[in-house]
C-alpha cells in the first residue's frame, strides 16, 4: 500500500506545491492548481502575472515580489480581542509580511503579486462585529484602483515593432 500523497502541481501565485485540486482552473488550455482561494482568485484576476506571454517571463518569476505598505484606517474604536482577531486572521493569509494596529489604524505589508488590499478588507470585513463604516471608502477606492492600474501595467507586454 502506498501512502505517499499524490502532487497535484505547483501554485503559479504563492509557488507552493499543491497536493489537491480543490482550487484549480483552466486558462489557455493548460489547468492550474492553486494551494487557496486566495491565490486562485489572484490568478483569475492577472493570468499574465503568473503565466507571462510567449516570448515574455512572467513578471511573479521576473521580479519575485512586490512590497506595498498600507495604513487602513477603521472607523470608530475596536476592542482588543477585536483587533486579536484582525491581526492573527491577517497574519495567516499568504503574502503578508507584517501586520499590526495602532491608534484605529492596520499597518499592513504585504507582496501585491500574491494579495490585494481589496481582499485584506474582505477578511477583515468577514469577521464578526466588523462594519463597512471602518473604512474609509474614498482612500479604498483610490488604492483599489492604482493596485489594479500597477497589476495591469505589470501584466502587460508591449511590443516594439523595427519596420
Amino acid at each position: 500500500m502506498n501512502d505517499s500523497v499524490k502532487l497535484f502541481g505547483h501554485d503559479p501565485v504563492c509557488l507552493m506545491d499543491v497536493q489537491s485540486d480543490e482550487y484549480s482552473t483552466t486558462y489557455q488550455s493548460h489547468q492550474y492548481v492553486f494551494c487557496s482561494e486566495q491565490c486562485q482568485q489572484r490568478f483569475k484576476t492577472n493570468p499574465h502575472l503568473y503565466v507571462g506571454s510567449p516570448g515574455h517571463k512572467a513578471p511573479k518569476y521576473e521580479i519575485g515580489k512586490l512590497s506595498k505598505k498600507r495604513s487602513l484606517k477603521l472607523m470608530g474604536e475596536i476592542s482588543k480581542q477585536q483587533t486579536s482577531e484582525i491581526v492573527q486572521t491577517l497574519k495567516m493569509l499568504m503574502g503578508v509580511e507584517d501586520v499590526y494596529i495602532e491608534n484605529n489604524c492596520v499597518h499592513i505589508t504585504y507582496d501585491l503579486l500574491q494579495l490585494t488590499q481589496e481582499q485584506i478588507e474582505n477578511k477583515i470585513r468577514a469577521l464578526n462585529n466588523i462594519d463597512d463604516a471602518w473604512f474609509e471608502g474614498i482612500k479604498r477606492i483610490c488604492t483599489h484602483y492604482k493596485e489594479a492600474s500597477e497589476l495591469a501595467n505589470l501584466e502587460q507586454v508591449t511590443h516594439k515593432h523595427c519596420h
